[in-house]
C-alpha cells in the first residue's frame, strides 16, 4: 500500500476563502444533464484503482468493509495542514456563535458523529504527520432527516501545495445515469424507494489510514480544543464515492447467486445511497424488499426512507423509517426521486415551478438557467428555448453583471411569463400496460436553424388493440455560432443523436421487455436520401454521420414524416412555457395511436441534386462554365460561410486558367483581384438562377 508522504514544514500558509455558489460548476452540471447517454472511456488510473480495492478491502467480525485510501503511485508529498485547518475551525466558531440555531445543530451531528463511533480522539502521532481536515456546515431544509450534515474539505492545500484530493485516486465512476434508472423506475407495475442510512459512515477506514482524517473539534470555546480522527470513509475526500459504492456492489456479486434480483437491484437501480426499483405486484415487490435489506445487512447497512405507490409495501415498516413527502399539493404525496418529483398518489412525475424572477445580468439568466433540471427530457422544447437564449447572450460579449440589451431582455421576460404553469402537465409514470402485447420504439429527429433536437416514445399495443404512447427521453443541441452548418447537414446531425437514443434506449429497456420494431421518422428528404447512400460514396461530414447511425441500430427503418407531424419540431425550434403544456403533439403524438396502416406514407419526397457527394469538385466546374439554364444551388447552397464559397470559387477559377494556360499557370496564395472576380462569379451565378426569367426578357 503506497501512502503520501507528509513532509515537516511548519511554515504559515495564507489560504483566501470564498464561500459561494460556483455558476461555473453549476453551469457545467446543466450541460452534463443535457448530453446524450454515452460509453465512458476507461481511465488506466481506474483499473489501478480497481486492483487496489480488490488486494485491499477487508471485513471486521460484524461483517462491516475497512478499505484503504486508493494513494497514487507518484505524488507530491504532502505539506503541513495544521495552521490552516485550525484558523478554519476559528471561523466556524465564531459563525456558529452568531447562530444559535445552527450551533445546536453542528454540535448534535458531531456528537452523534462521535457517539456512534465513526470518530474518535487522535493520538500517538505529532500534527506533522497527520492531515487536518477543515470542516463547514451544510444547511437542507428540505431533508426528511438530518438538516444539517458537516462537510470536510479534503481539497484544501496544504504548504507544499497539494491537497489530500490531489494525491487520491478518485476511482471509476460506477453509478448508474439518472436517466436509465428513471426508465427502469418506469417499466415496474408496483414501486419503492428509499436510501441506504448514512452510507458512507458504515465503511470502516483502515487504522493506519484515519491519520489523513484528522480534525478539531470543540462544542464551545470555553471547552479545550481536540483533534479527532475519522474513521470511516469521509464525505469530501475524492475516493468516498467510489469506496463506499465499490462496496455495495461488492456485496451485490457476493450474493448474485443466493439473491440474484437483490444484485440486480444494488447495482443496477442504486445511484450512491438511493434505491429505486419494484416489481410487477406487491407480493414480488415485497419479497424483493426483504432480499435487499437481507444482503445489505450483511454488510452492516440500514435501510430507511421508504416510499411507494402501494401502501401494502410501506405496513411492516415504523413510520419513522417512512419518507415524508417533499410537499403535499391537491392531497398529493410528492416525493424527490433523483431530483424529479414523483406522485406517489397519482403514480406520475409532476412538476413544481420555482420562481424565477426578473434578470437584468448575464449573470442572472445563466444562474437560473442552469436551474431547470430535467435529465430524461421531458421539458425538452422549453430547455432549447432557453439554450438559445444563453447563447446569443454570449453572442452580445456582455461582461457577467453588464445590463441586459432590450432582445434578451423580451426573451426572457417572455420565457418567464408561462412557467408558471408548467406544474399542470403530469407524466404517467408507469409505461408498459397492463395486458401487453407488442412494443416500439418509435423516434423522431428534426433540426432549425437555431439546432437540432431527438425524441424517442414507447408505443405499446395491449391484447385489446388499445394503443398507448408514452414519451421516454428526448435531447437537444444548439446548433454552432463559429462553423455554420447548412440546415441538412444539421438534420443529418439530429439523425445521429436520435439514433444514439434509440440505441441507448433499446439497451436499457432490452432486458425488461421485447421491442418488436424500432421505427426513425425524420421530415428531410436529404438526410433520408444520404441514410440509403453508401458511406465511401459520401464526403468526410456526411460519410462519417451516416456510418455513426448504421452501426449504432442497424435494425432502425427510417421514415419519412411532414413536419406538421414530427414532435421533434418542438424541441428543435423551442416552445414558451405556456406553448408545451397542453402541446399533445410532444406529450403524445396521437396519430401513433392509430394503425400503422394509417400512418404517413414511406414514400420520401424525392431529392434531385443530392450535395454532399464525394463528386460534388466537379460540378464546381460545370457550375462555372454553366449557361443561363443551369442552375447553381448545388454549389452555392454547399457553403453556409460566403468568404468559404469566395475561396473555392476562386480555387476552381484558377484551376481552371491553369489548365487552359499550362505556360502561364497562376500560383501562390489568392490574390486581391482572384477573390473580386469569384465574388462577382457568385453574385451572377446567383442572379442567374433567381432572376432567370426576367434575363430572358431582357435579352
Amino acid at each position: 500500500m503506497g501512502a503520501a508522504p507528509m513532509a515537516s514544514i511548519s511554515t504559515n500558509h495564507i489560504v483566501a476563502l470564498h464561500c459561494s455558489t460556483n455558476l461555473d460548476a453549476t453551469l457545467t452540471k446543466f450541460w452534463e444533464t443535457e448530453e446524450a447517454p454515452s460509453k465512458s472511456i476507461q481511465d488506466p488510473e481506474d483499473l489501478k484503482c480497481e486492483k487496489h480495492f480488490v488486494e485491499t478491502h477487508a471485513r471486521d467480525k460484524t461483517g462491516r468493509f475497512i478499505v484503504r485510501l486508493p494513494f497514487q503511485t507518484e505524488c507530491k508529498p504532502l505539506g503541513e495542514t495544521r495552521n490552516n485547518a485550525l484558523k478554519r475551525f476559528h471561523n466556524l466558531e465564531r459563525k456558529l456563535i452568531k447562530d444559535p440555531r445552527l450551533k445546536k445543530m453542528y454540535v448534535a451531528f458531531m456528537a452523534d458523529y462521535l457517539q456512534a463511533g465513526h470518530m474518535r480522539p487522535a493520538s500517538g502521532l505529532p500534527s506533522s504527520d497527520r492531515y487536518f481536515i477543515p470542516h463547514h456546515g451544510v444547511l437542507k431544509e428540505s431533508s426528511s432527516t438530518t438538516k444539517l450534515r458537516a462537510v470536510f474539505d479534503a481539497s484544501a492545500a496544504s504548504s507544499s501545495g497539494v491537497s489530500l484530493n490531489q494525491v487520491l485516486m478518485s476511482g471509476p465512476k460506477l453509478q448508474q445515469n439518472i436517466e436509465d434508472i428513471i426508465l427502469r423506475f418506469r417499466t415496474h407495475a408496483v414501486v419503492f424507494t428509499c436510501d441506504i442510512k448514512q452510507m458512507y459512515r458504515q465503511v470502516r477506514m483502515h487504522d493506519e489510514d484515519c491519520k489523513y482524517q484528522t480534525i478539531y473539534w470543540r462544542e464551545s470555546p470555553d471547552k479545550p480544543l481536540q483533534q479527532f480522527e475519522l474513521t470511516t470513509v469521509t464525505y469530501g475526500v475524492s475516493s468516498a464515492a467510489y469506496l463506499a459504492m465499490r462496496v455495495i456492489h461488492e456485496l451485490a456479486t457476493l450474493n448474485k447467486e443466493l439473491h440474484p434480483e437483490a444484485a440486480r437491484v444494488l447495482s443496477e437501480d442504486t445511484f450512491v445511497d438511493d434505491v429505486i426499483s419494484g416489481s410487477s405486484d406487491v407480493e414480488s415487490a415485497r419479497a424483493l424488499q426483504q432480499q435487499i435489506v437481507t444482503v445489505l445487512a450483511q454488510g452492516g447497512f440500514q435501510l430507511r426512507k421508504w416510499a411507494s405507490n402501494s401502501p401494502e409495501l410501506l405496513n411492516d415498516y415504523p413510520t419513522d423509517h417512512l419518507e415524508t413527502p417533499f410537499r403535499f399539493e391537491n392531497e398529493d404525496n410528492i416525493f424527490k426521486i433523483l431530483g424529479v418529483e414523483w406522485s406517489s398518489s397519482t403514480d406520475s412525475f409532476v412538476y413544481r415551478v420555482s420562481n424565477l424572477g426578473k434578470c437584468h445580468t448575464k449573470r442572472d439568466i445563466l444562474s437560473n438557467i442552469a436551474r431547470l433540471y430535467d435529465p430524461c427530457g421531458y421539458l425538452a422544447p422549453i430547455t432549447f428555448y432557453a439554450k438559445v437564449i444563453m447563447q446569443r447572450l454570449w453572442a452580445f460579449d456582455l461582461s457577467w453583471d453588464d445590463p441586459l440589451p432590450a432582445e434578451a431582455t423580451q426573451s426572457w421576460d417572455a420565457f418567464l411569463d408561462g412557467f408558471h404553469l408548467l406544474s399542470i402537465p403530469r407524466i404517467p409514470r408507469f409505461i408498459l400496460g397492463t395486458q401487453p402485447a407488442r412494443y416500439e420504439l418509435v423516434g423522431f429527429s428534426d433540426a432549425s436553424e437555431n439546432g437540432y433536437a431527438a425524441v424517442v416514445y414507447l408505443r405499446v399495443v395491449d391484447s385489446n388493440g388499445d394503443i398507448g404512447v408514452h414519451l421516454l427521453l428526448a435531447k437537444s443541441r444548439v446548433a454552432p455560432i463559429k462553423q455554420k452548418l447548412t440546415i441538412p447537414r444539421l438534420e443529418l446531425s439530429g439523425a445521429v443523436l436520435l439514433a444514439r437514443l434509440l440505441g441507448h434506449v433499446t439497451q436499457v429497456l432490452g432486458r425488461r421487455i421485447t421491442i418488436a420494431d424500432t421505427i426513425a421518422w425524420c421530415d428531410s428528404s436529404i438526410v433520408l436520401a444520404w441514410l440509403r447512400t453508401p458511406p465511401h460514396k459520401l464526403q468526410t461530414f456526411e460519410a462519417n454521420r451516416v456510418s455513426q447511425v448504421q452501426g449504432l441500430v442497424p435494425s432502425i427503418v427510417w421514415r419519412y414524416v411532414p413536419s406538421g407531424l414530427n414532435p421533434a419540431d418542438c424541441a428543435s425550434r423551442g416552445l414558451l412555457p405556456q406553448d408545451l403544456v397542453n402541446h399533445s403533439l410532444w406529450w403524445s403524438p396521437s396519430w401513433l395511436k392509430e394503425d400503422s396502416a394509417d400512418w404517413p406514407s414511406q414514400c420520401r419526397p424525392a431529392c434531385d441534386n443530392l450535395p454532399g457527394l464525394k463528386g460534388a469538385a466537379s460540378s464546381s466546374f460545370q457550375v462555372i462554365n454553366a449557361g443561363d439554364n443551369q442552375p447553381t444551388s448545388s454549389l452555392i447552397n454547399r457553403y453556409s460561410s460566403l468568404s468559404r464559397l469566395q475561396r473555392v470559387l476562386a480555387w476552381t477559377m484558377r484551376f481552371l486558367y491553369n489548365s487552359r494556360h499550362p505556360i502561364y499557370k497562376r500560383s501562390g496564395p489568392l490574390n486581391t483581384s482572384e477573390l473580386n472576380a469569384a465574388l462577382q462569379r457568385a453574385i451572377r451565378l446567383t442572379q442567374e438562377e433567381s432572376f432567370a426569367d426576367q434575363i430572358r426578357v431582357c435579352s
